[in-house]
């Protein structure tokens, strides 16, 4: 099983980029084939297709396979490629492991004695490709923002992952996090994400209000292998968005709940 299926057990749904939203053919248990631009998907539901202009609901209970397919450019089907959407009904079928093991975590694949080892150690890589902001994917996002926004948000998000390193080595009394040379990979899908608000910050009770939240996966791999170890599902996991004085600015919002992340992996994983 290649490692990238496990991205589509993150999140319960996410809308998919303009790129990402190309023709597919979806082949129905009773033999139908549709073809369309898929919306959205849900993996326990259905997926959301325009065919011809109309938005159709499909039951993912009746879906027995889905392709991606490239036209030429007279619009005629040229080619059929591997489609990652494909890669979610092979998931579906073959996992079965859903363990909370904290309201905001779930172990989905794998376990997590690795997670326990002192003598082992991952580096961090973080995966944007499906990330949707506030409903949004990340491009279309940006065009509300302020010109400059995608340069700083991107630069916001490296230190965050440094953050989320240095608190994790800081709580957690097992697998080290390193910049590189590590044994393992932890591969962060982060598929949503809702940057908090400086009002919530500032007139809220409590230090979450009006911090930062966000969805997806971690995936921990193994370097020599490639094998995957386990995959925890993150359930909108939320940051700090003051410190009972000041509020935090987008920026800082965002390092906090990486850092939550971490603080709760470490907390969590007995």
């Amino acid at each position: 099983m290649k490692r990238l299926i496990f991205i589509f057990l993150c999140s319960f749904a996410f809308m998919l980029t303009q790129a990402q939203t190309q023709l597919a053919k979806v082949v129905l248990k009773n033999g139908t084939e549709l073809v369309g631009n898929i919306i959205s998907i849900e993996l326990s539901d259905s997926l959301k297709m325009n065919i011809a202009g109309v938005e159709t609901d499909i039951n993912m209970a009746e879906v027995a396979k889905i392709e991606s397919i490239i036209d030429d450019s007279n619009g005629n089907i040229e080619a059929e490629v591997p489609s990652e959407y494909e890669r979610i009904l092979e998931l579906v079928k073959d996992s079965k492991l859903e363990i909370a093991f904290s309201k905001h975590l779930t172990l989905v694949y794998g376990d997590l004695s690795t997670f326990k080892d002192k003598e082992k150690s991952f580096q961090v890589n973080l995966d944007l490709s499906y990330l949707s902001i506030e409903g949004e994917p990340v491009e279309q996002y940006a065009m509300h923002r302020e010109g400059g926004w995608r340069n700083v948000f991107t630069k916001e998000i490296e230190t965050a992952v440094d953050a989320f390193i240095a608190k994790w080595n800081s709580k957690m009394h097992g697998v080290r996090a390193r910049k590189n040379n590590a044994d393992m990979t932890l591969n962060l899908f982060i598929t949503q994400m809702d940057l908090g608000s400086n009002a919530a910050g500032i007139w809220g009770v409590r230090t979450i209000d009006g911090g930062a939240s966000m969805s997806g996966c971690l995936e921990l791999v193994d370097n020599k292998t490639n094998e995957v170890l386990s995959v925890v599902r993150i359930d909108e996991i939320k940051g700090l968005g003051n410190n009972g004085f000041v509020f935090y600015k987008e920026g800082n919002r965002v390092k906090k709940v990486f850092e939550k992340l971490a603080i709760k992996m470490a907390e969590d994983i007995k």
